[in-house]
């Protein structure tokens, strides 16, 4: 596996245009490009951070998925912004939607993780394609929000099929076992953000309590709810060697033994 088709993985698809309330394409602000171009450095930075400190994690642990978690973040960040620079120097100056608003530090919910923070264009394409539909035939939102991680689940699962054809025989076969765990990943997500939403309605002075708590301790809260689960959807990329591939070419520090 390589670098550049694990970069297609996660730029599929690319950056969103963003639109105004008339449908007119809104044309990127100035200084745009160099905003971009210093996020981006700002996460390939980040990056080598968590590549540097990635082999002196224990494995399995939170820890070590969170680490892939952030990789992930940081990856899809990057690319996003410089897709987004690319897009403000077309005719034109198009501006671009936000890939990821920093989920793995400003989270305050499961909510708030999958639907104000992590990869927007992905997001927005999923509420399209299956939340408001099913929503709109069943007048269900859980089931609106269950289609959307499932929808979320088959793309992953589809994307990783495309890898596993072309990955060697002994990859492949401790790979098999794994397809159909990044949905089950996803239905998990879904059950656990239902969850959340009837606790806020039927706790709303312990939800109050919690909602004053420091931001960062919000994160943490969120991480340690959803993290559980994060190896059904990492360990197949482990198994296919992505996670390898991706730390390969990340600048990162090494000490000599």
């Amino acid at each position: 596996t390589t670098f550049w088709n694990f970069a297609t993985y996660l730029a599929v698809p690319a950056n969103e245009s963003r639109f105004d309330a008339e449908g007119k394409i809104i044309k990127a602000a100035p200084g745009t490009t160099m905003r971009r171009v210093y996020c981006a450095a700002m996460g390939v930075l980040a990056g080598s951070g968590l590549a540097t400190i990635y082999p002196y994690i224990p494995s399995p642990s939170l820890y070590m998925e969170y680490c892939k978690a952030g990789l992930f973040a940081i990856l899809i960040a990057a690319m996003g912004h410089v897709s987004g620079m690319l897009m403000a120097n077309l005719p034109g100056s198009i501006d671009a939607v936000e890939l990821m608003l920093n989920p793995m530090m400003l989270s305050q919910g499961i909510n708030d993780f999958w639907g104000r923070r992590w990869n927007m264009t992905i997001h927005r394409q999923l509420k399209r394609l299956w939340f408001l539909p099913t929503v709109s035939a069943t007048g269900n939102k859980f089931l609106g929000a269950l289609a959307s991680f499932a929808g979320s689940g088959i793309f992953h699962e589809g994307l990783l099929f495309f890898v596993y054809l072309n990955l060697p025989v002994q990859k492949k076969k401790a790979l098999g076992a794994f397809f159909g765990s990044q949905t089950c990943f996803f239905v998990i997500q879904s059950v656990l953000c239902l969850i959340e939403r009837r606790l806020i309605s039927q706790y709303p002075k312990a939800v109050q309590s919690l909602a004053s708590l420091p931001r960062p301790i919000q994160t943490v809260l969120t991480a340690v709810c959803a993290l559980p689960a994060a190896h059904l959807f990492t360990l197949p990329l482990v198994r296919a060697g992505l996670v390898d591939s991706v730390l390969l070419h990340v600048p990162r520090l090494e000490w000599a033994s």
